[in-house]
């Protein structure tokens, strides 16, 4: 695979990301928001959690409290087909904005 590209993120300081879809994104340290275009449900992810980019529009990625660090890089061969054919689940470890209301109630 490819050097992953490395990000360091301040909470309230979005970077974007174009033209995502078959790329994995890892969440090296601390808490971050994903919100993709057109997909209802934003994702949070905290440290250790990987998350395969499921369109390939825009996507925006936050961190969530104070500082957070991630690694984006391509899936390529199989696991590019593999993942392109059946799609992502949310990860282990992650939340959706409906999934943490349900939570706090």
């Amino acid at each position: 695979m490819d050097n992953p590209d490395e990000y360091l993120l301040e909470a309230d300081r979005p970077i974007a990301l174009e033209a995502a879809r078959a790329r994995l994104l890892q969440v090296v340290s601390g808490t971050v928001w994903i919100t993709a275009s057109g997909i209802p449900e934003d994702v949070f992810l905290q440290a250790g959690a990987v998350y395969q980019i499921p369109i390939n529009g825009r996507i925006l990625i936050d961190a969530l409290h104070g500082k957070a660090q991630v690694q984006v890089q391509p899936v390529s061969g199989f696991w590019a087909r593999l993942l392109d054919r059946f799609g992502q689940p949310l990860p282990r470890g992650s939340a959706t904005r409906s999934s943490l209301r349900a939570t706090s109630r």
